[in-house]
């Protein structure tokens, strides 16, 4: 409540003092969840309210945030706004030290009676960001649902930010899940869906894009580049073999602004499906250089960042225990990885299960699922607990109670047999662990 209270004060400056869990937000509003800060509606008479002020989250996190657009038949005149995320529109803002935890947003949006040249960006921290500055910030959970918008509308859509003009993105990172999301043009990116005079640098996306479209602009870190610039970005995602064969679906550049660049970038050519840096190149010439593909044993070096420029002294680290291998940003390690000496934060709250994967990727012949608990339920694991393997398409792939005990953890050895005794396929998996009311849970890529 109290952050939906921003509204009122949409240029102000706001420090966030404490973690909130925002699950409640999913039984908002006749179940269409929280509704953005900052917003656009499109209805008469027109309203456009962006936040404009500076918010700080102060590295604590916003967890389990629901939105929910309206349905297909809701009409045009609904006080719905259009730009989804936590804020739905920003102009001359700052946002810092946001960190969005399993944020779920779920759109359709089938309305042809609209009649005005819009993109409608959504993206889990900011829907469409103008002049606005963004660092330091991260998301995980899920953009999903449909889009059928008939042309000249086009969706914005990223795992960060929807839409970026003459603004920047700098040391963040999203690992959310970009789901069946189709349009007439759809702009689609895993940190940003659309940059327009705007940069993105050093940054990371590690999540999934999945689209059921062949003609879809995507790429994996950005969809669409207007006169913009990324440098020292990377890409580990995954996607179905239709997807990502792109690290930036389009750059465009013009004689009005400055020229558009991408360059020092890097992506995992085992664990994505991308074959290039750029998808199109449109208008004049672009800055496109020093972008490779290159193997997961080289993105866990961090002499193949720093021979291409990337500053491991102040903004970038690397620890085979942390974040797969791959590296991290020194202000804003990933969360939820085993035993981070990164990590200056004091959890007061310890959880009684928590597990991993050992090793991820998995290139060996059998995975190694640890799970650690406290003492007094660590007599129960072995008997009270039930492992369950899911594929990216949610299918179930295998399930066991069958865990070892070893030096005070208890260990899953899975020989990546499925319930038919059959070889699994390489791709990425989940896991689920359940010990009467706890869970845990996880994924890990299997490459073969």
């Amino acid at each position: 409540d109290k952050v939906t209270g921003i509204d009122n004060y949409l240029g102000y400056h706001f420090l966030q003092t404490a973690d909130i869990d925002a699950a409640e937000t999913r039984y908002w509003q006749d179940g269409r969840g929280f509704q953005p800060i900052g917003h656009t509606y499109f209805r008469f008479p027109y309203h456009y309210l962006p936040f404009s002020g500076h918010y700080d989250g102060n590295h604590f996190k916003i967890s389990n945030l629901h939105i929910n657009a309206p349905e297909p038949e809701r009409d045009v005149n609904s006080f719905w706004p259009v730009p989804l995320g936590l804020f739905g529109d920003t102009n001359q803002a700052i946002l810092q030290n946001i960190h969005l935890e399993n944020i779920q947003i779920a759109t359709i949006i089938d309305d042809p009676a609209w009649e005005r040249e819009i993109s409608t960006g959504r993206g889990t921290l900011v829907g469409s960001a103008i002049y606005t500055t963004i660092f330091n910030c991260s998301s995980s959970g899920k953009i999903s649902g449909e889009t059928i918008i008939k042309d000249p509308y086009y969706v914005v859509i990223g795992g960060l930010v929807g839409a970026s003009d003459f603004g920047s993105i700098t040391n963040s990172y999203s690992t959310v899940t970009i789901d069946n999301l189709m349009g007439e043009e759809p702009r689609i990116g895993g940190l940003v869906g659309l940059l327009t005079g705007s940069s993105l640098i050093n940054s990371y996306f590690n999540g999934i894009i999945h689209v059921e479209e062949e003609d879809i602009m995507y790429g994996a870190l950005a969809g669409q580049v207007n006169y913009s610039k990324i440098q020292y970005c990377y890409a580990t995602s995954y996607a179905n073999e239709l997807n990502m064969s792109n690290l930036i679906g389009r750059i465009y550049s013009d004689e009005h602004h400055e020229q558009a660049s991408a360059t020092n970038n890097f992506w995992d050519k085992e664990t994505t499906k991308i074959q290039q840096d750029i998808g199109y190149y449109h208008g004049l010439d672009s800055i496109v250089e020093n972008n490779f593909g290159v193997t997961t044993s080289e993105m866990n070096q961090a002499a193949t960042f720093i021979d291409n420029g990337w500053d491991f002294e102040e903004i970038w680290d690397i620890d085979p225990e942390i974040n797969n291998g791959y590296p991290f940003l020194r202000s804003i390690p990933p969360p939820d990885d085993p035993e981070d000496p990164s990590s200056d934060i004091d959890f007061t709250i310890i959880p009684l299960l928590s597990s991993f994967v050992y090793p991820n990727p998995v290139r060996s012949e059998v995975v190694t699922i640890v799970l650690s608990a406290s003492t007094t339920t660590h007599k129960r694991l072995q008997n009270e607990t039930e492992i369950s393997i899911y594929n990216i398409r949610g299918q179930l792939v295998r399930r066991s109670n069958d865990f070892q005990s070893n030096d005070g953890k208890a260990l899953f050895v899975w020989d990546r047999k499925d319930i038919n005794n059959q070889d699994v396929a390489s791709g990425l998996y989940f896991y689920r662990i359940q010990m009467n009311d706890e869970i845990t849970s996880g994924r890990f890529l299997v490459i073969r």
